[in-house]
């Protein structure tokens, strides 16, 4: 799929107008049992548009050197499905200049972790923000 376009594009066609309605239903489910934030991996997320329906966008940056690694001993791929892969996305660069968090996830999980509880009490401390203002 990676290495035919046409293909690519008649799949996406049809797969991503339902999982957005899915992702649609699981978010309104959430909010309506009180959950108060929901958490979406889309890959493709500025290439789709969901970046527009989403209230911050949280990028996990890897160099993609690294990146071409990690899918050879993860997935076993080839150096041309690898390439072919990455290059159906957009560039992480391009990816992380328009993010609102990025989690730099080039160093060690422990580091890692560490950006995401950063970030999540971050978040947590403008929602707590937001919710006394909107009381006064």
């Amino acid at each position: 799929m990676f290495t035919d376009p046409t293909e690519r594009k008649w799949l996406e066609k049809l797969l991503h107008p339902l999982i957005r309605e899915r992702a649609e239903q699981l978010a309104a489910a959430a909010a309506a049992t009180g959950h108060r934030f929901v958490f979406f991996d889309v890959p493709l997320l500025y290439e789709t548009g969901w970046n527009a329906w989403v209230d911050e966008v949280w990028t996990v940056y890897v160099p993609v050197e690294a990146q071409r690694q990690r899918l050879q001993r993860r997935d076993g791929h080839s150096e041309p499905e690898i390439a072919a892969r990455i290059a159906s996305q957009w560039p992480i660069d391009e990816k992380a200049g328009r993010a609102d968090v990025v989690i730099d996830n080039s160093g060690s999980p422990s580091q890692t972790r560490q950006q995401v509880e950063t970030a999540w009490k971050r978040l947590a401390e403008r929602l707590a923000n937001r919710t006394q203002e909107e009381s006064f």
